[in-house]
Protein backbone atom coordinates (compact mmCIF):
# COMPACT_ATOMS: atom_id res chain seq x y z
CA UNK A 1 0.00 0.00 0.00
CA UNK A 2 1.48 3.49 -0.92
CA UNK A 3 -0.08 6.59 0.72
CA UNK A 4 0.15 10.04 -0.04
CA UNK A 5 -0.27 11.59 3.80
CA UNK A 6 1.28 15.08 2.61
CA UNK A 7 -1.06 18.01 3.03
CA UNK A 8 1.02 20.32 1.01
CA UNK A 9 0.40 18.94 -2.72
CA UNK A 10 3.84 20.87 -3.96
CA UNK A 11 6.12 18.76 -2.31
CA UNK A 12 4.14 14.95 -2.17
CA UNK A 13 5.00 12.42 0.25
CA UNK A 14 4.76 8.85 0.47
CA UNK A 15 5.03 6.48 2.67
CA UNK A 16 5.20 2.57 1.80
CA UNK A 17 4.06 0.12 4.21
CA UNK A 18 3.67 -3.78 3.82
CA UNK A 19 1.03 -6.15 3.55
CA UNK A 20 2.35 -8.69 5.73
CA UNK A 21 4.73 -8.15 8.48
CA UNK A 22 5.63 -11.39 9.03
CA UNK A 23 5.66 -15.05 6.97
CA UNK A 24 2.84 -16.76 6.42
CA UNK A 25 3.29 -20.10 9.07
CA UNK A 26 0.67 -23.04 9.08
CA UNK A 27 -1.26 -23.74 12.40
CA UNK A 28 0.79 -25.93 14.15
CA UNK A 29 -2.34 -28.34 14.58
CA UNK A 30 -4.98 -29.89 12.22
CA UNK A 31 -7.64 -29.81 14.36
CA UNK A 32 -7.36 -26.32 15.40
CA UNK A 33 -7.92 -24.12 12.43
CA UNK A 34 -7.29 -20.12 13.05
CA UNK A 35 -10.91 -18.82 12.77
CA UNK A 36 -11.32 -21.24 16.21
CA UNK A 37 -11.55 -18.74 19.79
CA UNK A 38 -8.33 -20.36 21.05
CA UNK A 39 -6.03 -20.47 18.01
CA UNK A 40 -4.13 -17.71 19.28
CA UNK A 41 -3.78 -19.19 23.21
CA UNK A 42 -2.63 -22.71 21.43
CA UNK A 43 -0.62 -21.65 19.31
CA UNK A 44 1.64 -19.51 22.00
CA UNK A 45 1.37 -22.60 24.06
CA UNK A 46 2.97 -24.55 21.97
CA UNK A 47 5.55 -22.21 20.57
CA UNK A 48 6.34 -22.02 24.32
CA UNK A 49 6.52 -25.64 24.35
CA UNK A 50 4.17 -25.92 27.42
CA UNK A 51 2.14 -28.63 25.51
CA UNK A 52 2.48 -30.37 22.00
CA UNK A 53 -0.59 -31.57 21.81
CA UNK A 54 -1.92 -35.07 21.81
CA UNK A 55 0.26 -36.76 18.92
CA UNK A 56 -0.34 -37.06 15.29
CA UNK A 57 -0.55 -33.02 14.40
CA UNK A 58 -3.58 -32.58 16.29
CA UNK A 59 -4.57 -30.78 19.77
CA UNK A 60 -7.68 -32.67 20.54
CA UNK A 61 -9.84 -29.58 22.16
CA UNK A 62 -12.54 -31.49 23.03
CA UNK A 63 -10.18 -34.11 24.85
CA UNK A 64 -10.57 -34.36 28.83
CA UNK A 65 -7.56 -33.02 30.20
CA UNK A 66 -5.87 -35.12 33.52
CA UNK A 67 -4.83 -33.81 36.81
CA UNK A 68 -1.40 -34.52 35.38
CA UNK A 69 -1.40 -32.66 32.00
CA UNK A 70 -2.94 -29.56 34.16
CA UNK A 71 0.36 -30.18 36.48
CA UNK A 72 2.60 -29.68 33.73
CA UNK A 73 0.86 -26.87 31.97
CA UNK A 74 1.04 -24.61 35.02
CA UNK A 75 4.49 -25.63 35.86
CA UNK A 76 5.81 -24.98 32.32
CA UNK A 77 3.49 -21.58 32.29
CA UNK A 78 4.68 -20.17 35.35
CA UNK A 79 8.20 -21.46 35.16
CA UNK A 80 8.10 -23.55 38.66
Amino acid sequence: MIEDNSDDHRLPITKYSRFAEQPFTPPKFADVPEKRWAYEFVETLAENEITSGCGGGNYCPNATVTRDQIAVILVGTFGL
